[in-house]
């Protein structure tokens, strides 16, 4: 049995990005326990551009009129995947119109409040999505990170003991971060007060807990 929602709305929507960035925190955190640090950055890219979509439909959802740019989106997230099917009707497989990330990520700089400096925030934004989809695309400078001069092998094997770990197990703190976030706009969009408060109290705990870890 496959199941869907009917409405098909951007609280919907949010709710799948939601489950998509906790569920994608906790596998990023086991890879990193274990030292796959590739794949636990690539998954943390998954989780930064779930949080940005979040944001994104916060925003949209909020904005009179509704913004095309968002029933363009949420035809692509419902959109059934029909692929397969095309290629056994012996059709040009075609895959689903998705909403370009450079258009996501200036849509939140566009409409977030008028004391942010737009340009700044949207790329520094893209530098950190570029900077990670190395992780994703197989760049050469990333994964020669798993290079051993002393073997002259890759290590693919689990290397908790690699020396960029720290720099990693450091790094996750963002993306808890901005997961962290995500659910604080997805409760102003459900416009929920009690799911506000647990949310800011939860920030709180975590920036106190994080120490000197203050990169967000």
């Amino acid at each position: 049995m496959q199941y869907r929602f009917a409405e098909k709305t951007a609280k919907q929507a949010m709710i799948l990005r939601l489950a998509r960035i906790v569920s994608g925190l906790r596998a990023a955190n086991t890879l990193l326990e274990l030292g796959y640090l590739q794949e636990q950055a690539a998954i943390c890219r998954m989780v930064d551009e779930f949080q940005d979509d979040v944001v994104f439909l916060t925003l949209a959802t909020l904005e009179h009129p509704t913004p095309a740019l968002l029933q363009k989106y949420l035809n692509s997230v419902f959109e059934d995947e029909r692929s397969i099917d095309d290629f056994r009707a012996g059709s040009r497989v075609k895959g689903r119109a998705l909403v370009g990330r450079k258009d996501i990520t200036n849509y939140i700089s566009r409409h977030e409040s008028a004391e942010v400096d737009h340009f700044q925030t949207s790329n520094a934004a893209l530098a950190v999505s570029y900077t990670l989809s190395g992780f994703i695309h197989g760049a050469s400078t990333h994964i020669m990170e798993m290079y051993d001069p002393v073997s002259n092998k890759f290590v693919t094997e689990p290397s908790p003991a690699h020396p960029l770990y720290a720099d990693h197990a450091y790094g996750i703190w963002d993306h808890y971060y901005r997961g962290l976030l995500a659910f604080g706009y997805a409760a102003r969009a459900f416009d929920d007060n009690l799911a506000m408060r647990s949310f800011q109290a939860f920030r709180e705990i975590f920036e106190t807990e994080s120490g000197d870890r203050k990169d967000f």
